[in-house]
């Protein structure tokens, strides 16, 4: 994910921008919240190694930890199915 920025997002304010990113994985760490804090919204940008194949698939999937608890993997909400990953596929051709 080079290049990658991440931003963290707490009740719609900004809070955080960095963490850690390697070539597979954004981490970073959000601080105690409470349930006064609402939600939280974490952005991520990566640049895709380009050219690639028309039809690959790219898989986006978080998972949430907490110290006692077990650890939550996001959901595509477009999907039927349960805890999958957002995928995304390539549509590259030529423009003509």
């Amino acid at each position: 994910m080079g290049g990658g920025k991440v931003g963290v997002a707490v009740g719609g304010k900004l809070v955080a921008v960095g963490g850690t990113v390697d070539a597979s994985q954004a981490a970073w760490d959000v601080g105690d919240l409470s349930p006064a804090d609402g939600f939280i919204d974490i952005r991520l940008t990566a640049d895709v190694v380009s050219p690639l194949p028309n039809g690959t698939q790219i898989h986006n999937q978080a998972t949430a930890t907490c110290p006692g608890f077990p650890s939550v993997p996001s959901d595509d909400p477009a999907t039927p199915a349960i805890d999958d990953p957002t995928t995304l596929v390539v549509a590259s051709q030529a423009v003509v």
